[in-house]
């Protein structure tokens, strides 16, 4: 795709970001089941529920910008799932791989805040208030999912994970 405006380079990063959403859709429910904490279980299937409303926000970004919703995937949104994959399918003690669950799902957050806030500064340069508006908000909630893994990873997780370490 040629990016020879804003607009153009906009409607590219709200594909990347549809498309990364739509997959981030598909694997934490795979998250939820691995993990073994009650906690990250909860907070990985309440962001579930968060990403579906950031999608349909997405979706009311597109319809506000007369573009047609299309996804268009990443190599790295696809390279972190992977990631999170492998971890889901390796062998070993339960602390330890939620430990690194934590790890692999803050990448993820992190990466979306990364193109969220990219995103959202070309719609204000762009004149986009609205679409700035509701980037935000998916913004604000991508770094309270970062926030709340955190918390679990250093007041619990992490805590038990580390008296697995060997000497």
């Amino acid at each position: 795709m040629p990016l020879n405006s804003m607009r153009e380079l906009i409607r590219q990063e709200l594909e990347e970001l549809y498309g990364a959403e739509q997959l981030v859709m598909e694997a934490l429910p795979r998250m939820a089941r691995a993990a073994y904490s009650e906690d990250l279980k909860a907070d990985l299937e309440e962001h579930l529920e968060v990403t579906r409303l950031q999608v349909e926000r997405l979706r009311q970004i597109f319809r506000s910008l007369e573009l047609e919703p299309v996804g268009r995937q990443s190599a790295g949104i696809g390279g972190l799932l992977s990631d999170s994959s492998e971890i889901m399918n390796s062998q070993g003690d339960p602390d330890v791989k939620d430990a690194a669950l934590i790890g692999a799902a803050q990448k993820i957050e992190h990466y979306e805040m990364a193109v969220y806030g990219t995103l959202r500064s070309h719609a204000i340069e762009a004149g986009f208030d609205d679409v700035a508006g509701l980037l935000q908000e998916s913004l604000d909630e991508e770094a309270q999912t970062d926030e709340l893994l955190t918390e679990i990873a250093e007041d619990d997780v992490n805590v038990r994970a580390a008296e697995k370490t060997l000497v």
